[in-house]
């Protein structure tokens, strides 16, 4: 399994458990790269905003 396809499974699973709207834009736009960045960060972040911390 590529790290892309890892990216849009969690993606994925963080879309279907209602997250804000804001959360749903950022996902929905987010680049290959952006999305591999935030696949690193989720598994320590303790809330939404600590995975797109810029």
């Amino acid at each position: 399994m590529s790290l892309y396809m890892l990216d849009t499974d969690i993606c994925s699973y963080i879309i279907r458990n209602k997250p804000p709207d804001w959360a749903k834009h950022r996902l929905a736009s987010a680049s290959s790269e952006q999305l591999d960045q935030w696949a690193e960060r989720v598994l320590e972040a303790k809330s939404l905003q600590d995975v797109w911390v810029e």
